[in-house]
């Protein structure tokens, strides 16, 4: 959605989140403009939300943290390639978003 109003000439100017029955949300207040992000991981998550440090954002970065390295216990280690291509693309995902955490940790 982020990339999507960048690429149609809208700025985001105000980012909120919450967590309302277990499930997360986000709600962006744009305006007509310009604006560029440098990195991806702030299309996705928000870069208002990353540099004011939400807490739902890193509660909600850590469980998707958590839920992606419980899904590698349960993979079987085979030698298929299909396999160890999902294992390699799942460590990527969580160092992206071990990032992200680090971002708003730091």
């Amino acid at each position: 959605l982020r990339k999507f109003l960048h690429d149609n000439s809208f700025e985001i100017i105000e980012e909120v989140d919450l967590f309302e029955n277990d499930k997360y949300y986000q709600i962006i207040k744009v305006k007509v403009g310009k604006q560029l992000f440098l990195n991806e991981y702030e299309y996705e998550f928000g870069k208002f939300l990353i540099d004011n440090k939400s807490e739902n954002l890193k509660q909600y970065i850590q469980q998707q943290v958590d839920n992606k390295k419980t899904i590698l216990s349960n993979i079987s280690e085979k030698d298929s390639d299909n396999v160890k291509n999902a294992i390699y693309n799942i460590n990527v995902e969580i160092k992206e978003l071990e990032k992200v955490l680090n971002k708003i940790e730091a």
